[in-house]
């Protein structure tokens, strides 16, 4: 199981290493850093008066079944709709032309995706892809994405306790 954090920034680019996570996602987290990073998720879209503040827990938990890092699903969909706010079909994440049922569905099925656990996209989102590699296979057609997801990243990491 890998997931990404904040190791350091130089430069001002934000740089993200691979670890293994302690604890296991449940609807029932004990995971003592669960709370807190839900809680900057939502203060992170509570900002912008965004659709998803209150999507923390959820977005954690999926997150973390999927090994991902907590703060990219809320990173990606800043930057593909503004949190919500520009949502089509309940996809805030702009995940091609899908139509979701609600963004509870949104996030389960871009979670899974992103963690290379959908046969027909694991090619492209394996966990031996990179952070890196799973941004440009995601958004190849912005150059500046990468960079603008993983400002996005580290802004919900810095967001005080």
């Amino acid at each position: 199981m890998m997931a990404f954090v904040l190791v350091g920034i130089q430069q001002t680019q934000t740089h993200f290493e691979e670890i293994t996570p302690t604890n296991e996602a449940t609807e029932e987290n004990s995971n003592p850093l669960f709370e807190i990073r839900a809680k900057k998720i939502d203060i992170f879209f509570e900002k912008i008066d965004a659709p998803l503040a209150g999507y923390g827990k959820k977005i954690v938990i999926e997150a973390e079944k999927n090994d991902l890092h907590w703060t990219i699903l809320p990173a990606i969909a800043r930057v593909e709709s503004t949190g919500g706010k520009f949502a089509y079909n309940n996809n805030p994440f702009g995940w091609g032309k899908v139509a979701f049922d609600d963004f509870h569905h949104a996030i389960e099925v871009l979670a899974v995706n992103l963690g290379g656990n959908n046969p027909t996209t694991q090619r492209w989102y394996n966990n031996d892809k990179t952070l890196k590699q799973k941004l440009r296979y995601y958004n190849h057609v912005d150059k500046d994405y990468r960079k603008k997801v993983l400002a996005y990243m580290e802004e919900i990491e810095n967001i005080a306790d």
